[in-house]
């Protein structure tokens, strides 16, 4: 066996043996670095993803602040409408009774007219 290491087959073997290392190294060295890569691109994926997550629930708050003033104004709103039905429904009454009344005056004109109208007639006669 050591005349093997004194001609130098033994130290082929050896650094054969290393360069097989070596490459089996390298290969694993390449597998992590391609696997740090894809978890790097992994990661920024999702903090790509987070960040717009995070947009659309700052949007989402904001329409949801949006809504709660439209509601509070409508509310504001609903009570100066049932006010505003509530004079125009006093004004509709009181037109309908004007109305009644200048059509009970037209009636009992017309009526006075014609009793007159008849009186005129059978006077004629």
């Amino acid at each position: 066996a050591g005349q093997g290491i004194a001609d130098g087959q033994g130290a082929d073997m050896t650094s054969g043996e290393t360069g097989g290392s070596m490459t089996a190294a390298s290969r694993c060295e390449d597998k992590l670095v391609a696997l740090v890569s894809a978890l790097k691109e992994c990661v920024e994926k999702e903090l790509m993803m987070g960040e717009a997550i995070l947009s659309h629930e700052l949007v989402l708050k904001d329409q949801q602040d949006s809504l709660t003033r439209l509601v509070q104004e409508l509310e504001g709103q609903r009570g100066d409408v049932q006010r505003l039905c509530s004079y125009l429904h006093e004004k509709q009454t009181l037109a309908t009774d004007c109305m009644q009344e200048q059509l009970d005056e037209v009636q009992t004109l017309v009526y006075s007219r014609r009793a007159e109208d008849e009186r005129m007639q059978g006077r004629e006669r």
